[in-house]
């Protein structure tokens, strides 16, 4: 899905200035504007794939993801704010993007 793939080009832009110690803020909201829409998008197709018993996303595992984003930013630790991103928040979306190209 061509909207996951230029969100996870946004969290890789993200999480290099984070790691370069640059100014990252402009970017991260930029990228959380994009999460809203995507997510909003995702779990409408999610819910509507429950319904034929299908399921490509584990809407309370992205819960838990994005509250550790919001945590790592709230607390000001990048080096955890990264860990979500990358290890958490991408690393997750790029799996619903190969069960999703599985389904199609």
């Amino acid at each position: 899905m061509e909207l996951i793939v230029n969100h996870l080009n946004t969290i890789e832009g993200v999480c290099g200035l984070v790691e370069e110690e640059k100014e990252f803020a402009g970017k991260l909201a930029e990228c959380i504007g994009e999460a809203q829409q995507l997510l909003n998008q995702l779990i409408n197709l999610e819910l509507e794939c429950e319904k034929e018993g299908i399921s490509f996303m584990d809407i309370d595992r992205m819960n838990m993801i994005l509250n550790d984003i919001m945590d790592g930013m709230g607390r000001e630790d990048n080096v955890f704010l990264l860990d979500a991103l990358r290890y958490g928040y991408r690393e997750e979306l790029s799996e619903i993007d190969r069960r999703l190209t599985s389904l199609l």
